[in-house]
């Protein structure tokens, strides 16, 4: 499961999922550095050749690695990915609208 987190500026994927994409940290661009309640976490930047998520889809897009086992998560939605699209989200019908 991926959650949309408009307070994330970066798409993060757990390094599983990198993985299973055939990325690893031998493919990494840099490092990666998120704060969360446990503290500072490190982790790697990867490239990758796409992304997609909430019917669109965007090419060579940056990626931070992180272990989100923890989390129950698989990935971040952040802004690098939102701030391409027109999105409009109404919590009290539970609508998430893209254009």
């Amino acid at each position: 499961m991926f959650v949309l987190y408009t307070g994330s500026s970066a798409i993060i994927i757990d390094h599983e999922i990198a993985l299973d994409l055939g990325y690893s940290a031998t493919d990494a661009i840099g490092f990666s550095t998120v704060r969360s309640a446990v503290g500072k976490e490190k982790g790697y930047r990867l490239l990758i050749d796409s992304f997609e998520a909430l019917g669109k889809k965007t090419a060579s897009v940056e990626v931070r690695c992180h272990d989100l086992k923890d989390q129950g998560v698989e990935g971040l939605i952040g802004m690098t990915f939102l701030k391409q699209f027109d999105w409009c989200l109404h919590p009290a019908k539970q609508v998430l609208a893209v254009r």
